[in-house]
């Protein structure tokens, strides 16, 4: 057996964490039941240096025999095992995931660089969509030039957008999201 996508089209489960100003979103997007695998989605706000909030997603397996996990942080990593339309999938999922915790944690700017040095065409146009997905929280996206072989982009918070995504809790009520000792649960 090989990678099978789990994802709904329209509703995606996720377990939210936070730590202070660091957000973190998880989701299972997929599982290798022959070879015991779970495969999740994570896409998060981190504190680095000097304060600021850099956005990051990944993807993480996780090995249901030994409970190891190993982190990929590269299309070029999981382009062997996921397939072209499950990738579509998942990348939806997570722009979803990012408007959300964008709107929820409200940070005024944040900054974003690629993974890859020297990315391709087609990994750019992966990464507007996730500039798409910062515009549609409220935010001014700014390509800033290349940080040595990768790319950066920086993300300001626009004065007086409203948060344009309302998520629904677990008991399917339509509302504000919120959580109990930094850990939750939401639908996207």
């Amino acid at each position: 057996m090989a990678f099978v996508c789990v994802l709904d089209a329209s509703d995606v489960d996720c377990d939210t964490f936070k730590n202070g100003d660091a957000w973190t979103v998880a989701f299972r997007i997929g599982a290798d039941k022959e070879l015991n695998l779970n495969y999740f989605a994570q896409v998060g706000l981190e504190i680095r240096g000097g304060g600021g909030l850099e956005y990051y997603f990944n993807i993480v397996k996780v090995d249901g025999d030994d409970s190891s996990e190993h982190t990929y942080w590269s299309g070029k990593e999981t382009s062997s095992f996921i397939i072209v339309s499950d990738r579509e999938r998942i990348l939806n999922a997570i722009c979803r995931a990012t408007v959300w915790i964008l709107s929820c944690a409200q940070p005024q700017e944040v900054y974003r660089i690629t993974y890859d040095e020297h990315p391709t065409e087609k990994s750019l146009k992966k990464h507007e969509l996730i500039c798409e997905a910062f515009r549609q929280a409220g935010y001014q996206v700014v390509r800033g030039d290349p940080y040595g072989d990768k790319r950066i982009w920086w993300a300001h918070r626009l004065a007086g957008e409203p948060a344009s995504t309302n998520p629904t809790l677990d008991d399917g009520e339509e509302g504000q999201y919120t959580m109990t000792g930094g850990h939750g649960r939401v639908r996207l």
